[in-house]
């Protein structure tokens, strides 16, 4: 049997992997920065950063602004 969930969780990560690779400008809304995968690939790099997050701030090297409402904009 074909595990589908996990073909497509590994595509949408090398897919993450490659924009997080090619770019300095991130915008995050609502991430809790909770997932160690994910926050390996953030900190490896500083980004240009707009942290829409109403919990916790960007909690990486970067150059940014944290907001809590799409209004700060």
């Amino acid at each position: 049997m074909v595990n589908i969930t996990g073909i497509c969780n590994r595509e949408l990560f090398k897919n993450f992997e490659n924009i997080i690779n090619n770019t300095t400008d991130l915008f995050v809304s609502g991430y809790s920065f909770s997932d160690e995968h994910l926050n390996e690939k953030l900190k490896g790099k500083e980004f240009n950063y707009i942290n829409h997050n109403r919990s916790k701030d960007f909690p990486f090297d970067g150059n940014g602004k944290n907001i809590r409402s799409l209004n700060e904009l």
